[in-house]
């Protein structure tokens, strides 16, 4: 039993060691098209997205829609392979990658 808690104490430190690590880790990333670019930190938190200026008409509407959804999810997929990448080398190789499937 005693062995069971040593694992889990340094398994929740190896998280807690990720996490950090995952804090400091910024992700560029952009739309198909190439006019929105984002950036994105490990935790998936956006730090700032940078629209091109031909998108910013009333008329671009759809497609300034259509950039951003398509760079968020481009940044958010990049960030999840970085974190499962940082995690999963922490756990020994363990295959955590159901964890971050949506």
């Amino acid at each position: 039993m005693l062995d069971k808690l040593k694992q889990m104490v340094e398994l929740q430190k190896k998280a807690l060691s990720a996490k950090k690590a995952l804090s400091g880790t910024h992700i560029s990333a952009e739309s198909k098209d190439g006019l929105v670019k984002i950036e994105i930190t490990g935790e998936m938190k956006i730090q700032s997205i940078d629209v091109d200026p031909q998108l910013l008409g009333l008329e671009q509407k759809s497609q300034l829609e259509t950039s951003l959804k398509d760079g968020v999810q481009n940044a958010i997929s990049q960030a999840q392979k970085e974190a499962m990448g940082k995690i999963s080398s922490m756990a020994g190789g363990l295959d955590l990658g159901s964890l971050f499937k949506q």
